[in-house]
């Protein structure tokens, strides 16, 4: 179904979309079969040889379609994270309302619902939300949903805090009680832990928020309105944000483990350390940037 960039430019429009429909569709039949037998004992299999265990406090980053064709579906995943971690820890997701660019979804004057807006950070995530056990922060543009011991702790104050990712946030917090981030069928460029250190280090070389911050209407958990504000990604600094320049040295460094959770590649990364090695990482001038 692959063709070469000449022949595909010589192409009618209607046969590329037959081309590309047919494509998409061989695609997913392969992907369900060759993965039918992943059901949560396989998923839950994976995840442990990778190294997640109970206790753990982990923030999940995930595709469900990279994964395969789970019997279950998102469900099941989640599920099988929760056990996992059982009683004693905490699984967390980002559950952001937007994709793209901070700057530019603010500028809509969006209203944050922390109970009805969904997620934008894929089907695992919004599923996760949804759920009943679920507690989510209330910051309109960063919000994280958890489920677990430490749920209410990592998502308490959000609102509050003056960059998203600052020492109010559930990131700064993840990184203070010495917990996991899993990134499950995605790469380093979906940690958004890795910002936690631009907001709280000083002497950060690049200008990476917008001078202006903004107020934003939330809705939170008791149907309460209230503004909140918050500074803003400057886009200019956002759209050349190379989170795997980071992650190599992570992988370098030893501070990840790398795996497969079915047809996925996996990382679980532990994030205990992660500020003080970006800080020797940055003055020998290596950034996200």
């Amino acid at each position: 179904m692959k063709f070469d960039k000449k022949v595909k430019a010589l192409l009618p429009e209607d046969i590329k979309k037959v081309l590309r429909s047919s494509y998409r569709k061989v695609k997913f039949w392969k992907i369900r079969f060759i993965s039918r037998a992943l059901n949560k004992d396989r998923i839950k299999a994976d995840l442990e040889k990778l190294g997640l265990c109970e206790g753990c406090v982990v923030l999940v980053h995930s595709s469900l379609s990279s994964i395969g064709y789970v019997k279950g579906g998102a469900d099941a995943v989640i599920e099988v994270l929760l056990e996992i971690v059982g009683e004693k820890g905490t699984v967390a997701v980002p559950t952001f309302p937007f994709r793209g660019l901070m700057a530019d979804y603010v500028q809509t004057d969006p209203v944050f619902d922390v109970k009805k807006t969904p997620s934008k950070m894929g089907i695992i995530t919004e599923r996760f939300r949804q759920s009943p056990k679920s507690i989510r922060s209330c910051h309109p543009t960063h919000p994280v949903a958890a489920i677990g011991k430490h749920a209410s702790f990592l998502t308490k104050g959000h609102e509050n805090s003056f960059y998203p990712f600052d020492k109010m946030s559930p990131f700064w917090k993840l990184i203070k009680i010495k917990g996991y981030v899993l990134l499950l069928g995605v790469d380093y460029e979906s940690m958004t832990v890795l910002r936690t250190f631009e907001c709280i280090v000083p002497d950060f070389p690049y200008p990476i928020y917008l001078e202006k911050p903004v107020k934003l209407c939330v809705f939170d958990a008791k149907g309460q309105k209230r503004s909140v504000i918050t500074k803003v990604q400057n886009p200019k600094f956002s759209k050349i944000r190379k989170n795997n320049i980071i992650g190599e040295y992570l992988d370098k460094y030893g501070v990840s483990r790398i795996g497969s959770v079915g047809l996925a590649r996996a990382r679980l990364v532990f994030v205990g350390d992660l500020l003080d090695v970006m800080n020797k990482l940055m003055k020998k001038g290596i950034t996200t940037y």
